[in-house]
């Protein structure tokens, strides 16, 4: 049960990183980008359970890929063209 969670979690701060940068075409190198953003968030938080005393939480790396899939797939699967659409319809609501 763990790890469809860390996946479903990760896969929703990827496609949040993906609108947040949706002014402009996002090309491969960006979404490595956010691909690579995202996993060291999980790498950092894993790493922070394993270190912070008192959290009661164990740093484990099936934990760490499934955080790295969820976000790849978000990544992967997310149109280009979408996030575009979505950012001129809300530049045209903005100015009307």
């Amino acid at each position: 049960l763990d790890v469809p969670f860390h996946t479903l979690v990760y896969f929703f701060i990827g496609a949040s990183a993906m609108l947040a940068r949706a002014k402009s075409d996002i090309t491969l190198a960006g979404r490595l980008n956010i691909g690579l953003a995202c996993g060291m968030l999980g790498a950092l938080l894993e790493i922070l359970q394993a270190t912070v005393p008192g959290i009661c939480r164990s740093c484990t790396v099936i934990d760490f890929f499934s955080n790295l899939c969820g976000a790849a797939i978000a990544v992967a699967i997310i149109p280009t063209r979408f996030l575009i659409n979505r950012q001129y319809r809300i530049q045209t609501h903005e100015q009307n």
